[in-house]
């Protein structure tokens, strides 16, 4: 669940432009605690897109490169109850957040190198942002096995994604961890 909710704060970022720590803290508030705690806030704010984009979440609409959904994917709910019992799915979705956001130049060049006739600002966005959540754990978290990074991005892809999405995902992570592991080796092979 950690890797769904920075999925989709990710995914919020990729629509508003917002700071990653702020659009974190204000998902957490927003859909996780509750909209009661989101009011500590103390902004007036008009329907933002990120308020767009929490609602078509809510109801399980499209929106912008998400699939068509009969009923909701995500159930905010279970999100809240599993954070309540579990704060440090909380800690590592923020983990994650901060990792992209700090290495987002890195990981988005690692995608770029592996993603044959696409350009980044012409994936779907929760591809797009799917891509650079695995890949910061493929670059940042050795102790993370490949295969399960792999394995996460392609379920979440199912998930949140297109039809098209698993395959696509699947395809440049497959690159990326390849080049990834060819730099470690060769790091490891010149370090004294």
């Amino acid at each position: 669940r950690g890797r769904e909710i920075a999925l989709l704060v990710l995914t919020g970022i990729d629509f508003t432009g917002e700071d990653p720590e702020r659009a974190f803290e204000r998902f957490m508030a927003e859909f996780i605690v509750g909209p009661e705690v989101a009011d500590t806030f103390g902004e007036e704010r008009p329907a933002s897109t990120f308020e767009r984009y929490r609602e078509a979440f809510l109801q399980g609409q499209e929106i912008a490169d998400f699939q068509v959904l009969s009923e909701p994917v995500l159930s905010f709910r279970e999100l809240r109850e599993g954070v309540a019992a579990e704060p440090a799915m909380g800690e590592f979705a923020r983990v994650l957040v901060r990792g992209v956001a700090a290495r987002r130049e890195e990981i988005d060049a690692l995608i770029a190198e592996a993603s044959e006739h696409w350009r980044l600002d012409r994936m779907p966005v929760v591809d797009r942002n799917l891509l650079r959540l695995a890949t910061y754990e493929l670059i940042a978290t050795p102790d993370v096995p490949t295969g399960v990074v792999l394995n996460e991005a392609i379920d979440l892809a199912r998930t949140f994604g297109t039809e098209a999405s698993p395959a696509f995902v699947n395809g440049v992570l497959d690159r990326v961890a390849a080049h990834v592991a060819s730099r470690d080796r060769e790091a490891r092979r010149t370090s004294p």
